[in-house]
């Protein structure tokens, strides 16, 4: 990066990407300073902050996390007290350069927000390689502890386990749930104060079958049935449970059917009407009403006949 002129403020300057990697930058002027942080408000470099610089400084609108907290420990910390660990540089090597300076000799995973605060302005220039590409599961593989505060059971520090670094800070939310950098753990028993846990970052492979595994294995465990069985034999006993009951209800509606066919022949035999016999009573009287109207017609046609005899 050339040199570029940047006036002193309370507001972000720029960001360092996550896993940049071997940055240097170099800040000139006798009235501002650098000043660098993580979006959890963990200061790297520079002097700290004033109570009314932190008002202004950590924010969301200079891109701070919401739950961030200001926290000056590991500042122009190196070697094992620095941040993360990483092997940060804040004395310039070139001792006739008087700028500020500030190096991370490879990188870490989080961005960096870098401020140039005071007044006046400044000349910012700096350099660093490419940002290393980073499966993003590898951020589920972070061992890191859950303490909390002696004396605030809603209060929590996540600790990275590897390294004893406080990474983040912040309060049990309603529900007993803890977010960060895409997982989440819930509490379902009540927590007190001094409490520590440990969550255990996921070193699967993926694509290592185990989740098949183990839902293949369950086929095996009797106790799920609470010493029923396991699967299959529930399974077969639920199946065998079912026909028999389809078989009895089967039979029951059969034995049933007959008792109703009884009761109604034992009505038709007393006293009900015979279809078959009210039906040839209908076909003879139909008959009997087809001959008189013949009759009737005869003797029309006769009387007709008479009357016109002259």
């Amino acid at each position: 990066m050339a040199a570029t002129s940047v006036g002193g403020s309370n507001n972000l300057a720029f960001v360092i990407p996550a896993r940049t990697q071997d940055a240097q930058f170099y800040s000139e002027g006798n009235t501002v300073q650098m000043r660098v942080f993580t979006r959890e408000g963990k200061q790297l470099y520079g002097s700290a902050l004033s109570t009314s610089e932190q008002a202004l400084i950590i924010t969301s609108d200079n891109g701070f996390n919401t739950t961030a907290g200001y926290d000056a420990t590991y500042s122009n910390q190196t070697g094992s007290n620095a941040y993360m660990a990483a092997n940060t540089l804040v004395t310039n090597p070139i001792a006739s350069d008087t700028r500020d300076y500030f190096a991370i000799a490879g990188g870490v995973n989080e961005d960096l927000l870098v401020f140039v605060t005071g007044s006046g302005g400044a000349e910012m220039s700096g350099q660093w390689g490419p940002v290393a590409q980073q499966d993003l599961r590898e951020q589920l593989r972070q061992d890191i502890n859950v303490v909390f505060k002696s004396d605030d059971a809603s209060s929590y520090t996540l600790v990275d386990a590897a390294t004893g670094t406080n990474i983040a800070n912040g309060t049990v939310t309603g529900n007993g749930t803890i977010k960060h950098n895409g997982w989440e753990v819930s509490f379902d028993g009540v927590i007190q104060a001094g409490d520590t846990y440990a969550v255990k970052g996921n070193d699967y492979l993926a694509g290592d079958n185990r989740n098949l595994l183990d839902m293949i294995e369950l086929q095996r465990d009797k106790t799920i049935f609470s010493g029923r069985g396991d699967f299959t034999e529930v399974y077969t006993d639920i199946i065998g449970d079912l026909g028999s009951a389809v078989v009895q209800a089967a039979v029951g509606r059969d034995s049933q059917q007959i008792v109703v066919d009884q009761a109604q022949q034992k009505r038709d035999e007393t006293s009900a009407v015979s279809l078959d016999e009210e039906a040839a009573n209908l076909l003879r009287f139909q008959q009997a009403y087809q001959a008189s109207a013949q009759i009737i017609s005869t003797a029309n046609k006769l009387f007709d006949t008479i009357l016109g005899i002259r």
